[in-house]
């Protein structure tokens, strides 16, 4: 651990509880916002495949 903050204080970079507090603020924004489009893409993926399915086919499936 001792090497990681001694490579980001020779960048300049110090790491602090609001940093780390901030971090996790906007990782935690981004995942949500992936999982928000993930939802959207998996609903439209739905409907499409409820509007678009022929009643011919649940009929042949019935008549089995």
């Amino acid at each position: 651990m001792n090497a990681i903050a001694e490579f980001f204080a020779s960048q300049g970079l110090t790491i602090t509880a609001d940093n780390m507090g901030t971090s996790l603020s906007i990782m935690g924004q981004g995942m949500l916002g992936i999982f928000i489009v993930i939802a959207a893409i998996a609903g439209v993926t739905m409907t499409l495949n409820a509007v678009t399915s022929s009643k011919s086919k649940k009929d042949d499936n019935d008549e089995e």
